[in-house]
This record gives structure tokens, sequence and C-alpha cells, in this order.
């Protein structure tokens, strides 16, 4: 399954960004209802910073609440380059890492389409240092078409 997901509006610890484009493979397997997914997205960082990227890795559950609507739950990891963004200042480094635990709600609306919201916590850090980029509380809102 390989699903393109649009993150209209990520909201972490007070930090809102907006925009960016995740390539997601899905690998579910149905009758356990157990799920891995693989990402690629772009832009990590805000839209007028330079560009940045991320790798991602998530595994979850999820249950069917009706016919087009799902519940899940994840925990998941997050390798993200910030490129030519590295700003020690700022608390930017070059490479960074990302472990979250979401809990999500998908309204579907036809077999490619489907609306998504997103709550939970998410911890950043340095790879290179003992050193948090951010932490919080994590909500983020999109929509996703299956390819």
């Amino acid at each position: 399954l390989l699903s393109l997901y649009y993150n209209i509006c990520n909201i972490i610890s007070n930090d809102i960004s907006a925009g960016n484009f995740i390539l997601y493979i899905i690998f579910a397997w149905v009758p356990s209802q157990f799920y891995n997914i693989i990402g690629i997205g772009a832009p990590f960082l805000h839209f007028n910073d330079k560009f940045s990227g991320s790798i991602n890795y998530r595994t979850g559950i999820h249950y069917p609440i009706g016919k087009s609507f799902d519940i899940s739950g994840d925990i998941g990891y997050q390798h993200i380059n910030t490129f030519k963004n590295k700003d020690k200042s700022k608390g930017i480094a070059r490479r960074m890492y990302s472990l979250q635990a979401r809990l999500n709600a998908e309204y579907i609306i036809n077999p490619q389409w489907s609306i998504l919201a997103s709550g939970g916590y998410e911890t950043t850090r340095w790879y290179s240092q003992s050193h948090t980029y951010r932490k919080g509380l994590l909500a983020e809102g999109g929509i996703a078409y299956t390819l």
C-alpha cells in the first residue's frame, strides 16, 4: 500500500509548521490489524528555511470503527537531516532523531482519499550530544491519497 500524505498543520510544543509532504509505504497484516510504516518527508523545518527532510518508521495497531472510520495508535522513530540549516544558536544540528507516540483518527472518504488527525508526544534530540531540540505534545492534521 503506497500513500501520499500532506500534513496541513503540525503543532509541537507551540512550534507550528505546515505543508510538508510525506510518502508512506504501509505494510499491513489485515487479520491481526498490525501495521508498519516507512516514510520519507520534506521539509522537516519551515518553508522559509533551506531544504530539510526526514525518514521515519512507525509501527502500530488499528481498529476499524464502522464503515468509514478507523482509530489507531503507534510508536515511531524519525531520522532528520537539516542539511545546510545547521545553527547551534537555535539548537538545530545537522542530523537529529525523534521518538514519537501517537493516537490517530482517520475518516475514510472513499478508497483513495481520507482525512487524518493525530495527537501524541515527541522528543527530538541531537545524535552527537545529549541535547534536546524540542519535546512536547504534538497535534497533526492532514489528508491522504492512497495509490
